[in-house]
């Protein structure tokens, strides 16, 4: 697969003093900053607005008021709801966003996460841990400048925690990586170079 130097002429993304149709206490009157061609931890528990900032980031919600700076980027993303087409395989998942890729390609990132034998079932056949990694592969494979994971790890155990986050690693290729966790520890086999708390 052809390779991308993605690297951004700016430094980071700024949120500043965000304020949503719906309130949310956590994240208002704050200046949020991203650098970019990092990875950035987003930490929190349920409700304290991981994921509306990662939604903001991808313009699926709208800000009442405040600004957002350098973010006139590219995105994939790894959504809490792994919205993968049930009764296709999982190449063929990854081949809608990305058709470009070729088959081969794809069985062969698969692989490195998933059991050979499952490589050409359909996704309604996986358990909730392999449907997570082809969403994870999904993300990686399309062509962004950013990467964002809500709770990408949900459902692994800690082996497969250590290898798809070796993956992650490997695949991420200069790009901007932006995880929500309830805490920094979920995704400790990552190189963190920013945490914000919420």
């Amino acid at each position: 697969m052809k390779e991308k130097n993605h690297v951004i002429n700016h430094s980071e993304i700024i949120l500043k003093n965000i304020k949503l149709a719906y309130d949310l206490d956590c994240i208002e009157g704050k200046e949020i900053h991203i650098p970019l061609n990092k990875t950035t931890v987003i930490e929190g528990a349920s409700g304290r607005g991981k994921t509306s900032i990662l939604n903001v980031l991808l313009g699926i919600t709208s800000i009442a008021s405040g600004m957002i700076q350098g973010n006139n980027l590219t995105y994939s993303a790894v959504f809490q709801e792994d919205r993968l087409l049930e009764e296709l395989t999982g190449v063929k998942n990854i081949k809608i966003v990305e058709p470009c890729i070729k088959n081969e390609d794809i069985e062969r990132e698969l692989e490195k996460l998933l059991p050979v034998s499952y490589i050409r079932k359909p996704i309604n056949t996986y358990s909730r841990g392999m449907k997570r990694r082809v969403a994870i592969v999904r993300a990686m494979l399309k062509e962004s400048d950013i990467v964002v994971m809500d709770e990408p790890f949900a459902g692994l155990d800690e082996e497969l925690k250590k290898r798809t986050s070796k993956y992650i690693t490997e695949v991420l290729n200069g790009r901007t990586l932006i995880i929500a966790v309830h805490e920094k520890k979920e995704a400790e086999y990552l190189r963190i170079d920013n945490v914000i708390s919420l």
